[in-house]
């Protein structure tokens, strides 16, 4: 059974989780408290300086879900920079994960809100949120072992 970390595990992540009813998920987030059938809950506040603590060495892929603190610069830059480079740091400390896949947002193409996107359309941002966005894909690119795959949602 393949093993399936969903750090952010919310809402998209409880989706996801049923959707993957034949994986085993380990579902982290900072303070909900979630488990379907298939899960085991960890909670991990990783803006907190504690270390992420799983024992399971061998992931087969990762799921990162993060959202802002807050809906300022400052809540984007700790939700998204900062975060990734924590969660980044202690997954590649701590385990061996074989795919990484990030969800984000469509808000980085600016006003086309998600219309006529296609993989060949670059990246427009028109305001902090969409840069800082685009900062955290690259960041996330950087730090992973293996090429993420980015997922960018609209209407999340």
């Amino acid at each position: 059974m393949k093993k399936v970390l969903i750090i952010g595990y919310g809402d998209i992540g409880q989706r996801i989780s049923n959707l993957l009813s034949e994986h085993q998920i380990i579902g982290v987030s900072r303070n909900n408290i979630i488990q379907n059938h298939n899960s085991i809950w960890h909670q991990w506040d990783w803006l907190s300086g504690r270390p992420l603590e799983i024992t399971t060495e061998e992931i087969s892929t990762v799921i990162v879900i993060l959202k802002p603190t807050s809906f300022d610069e400052q809540g984007y830059e700790t939700g998204y920079l900062k975060a990734a480079e924590i969660i980044m740091e202690n997954l590649n400390q701590c385990l061996n994960y074989q795919q990484l896949v990030v969800v984000s947002s469509s808000r980085v193409y600016g006003d086309s809100n998600g219309r006529g996107i296609t993989e060949t359309v670059l990246p427009q941002p028109l305001d902090f949120k969409g840069h800082t966005i685009i900062e955290y894909e690259k960041m996330i690119q950087d730090l992973s072992k293996v090429k993420p795959l980015i997922l960018r949602s609209s209407g999340l």
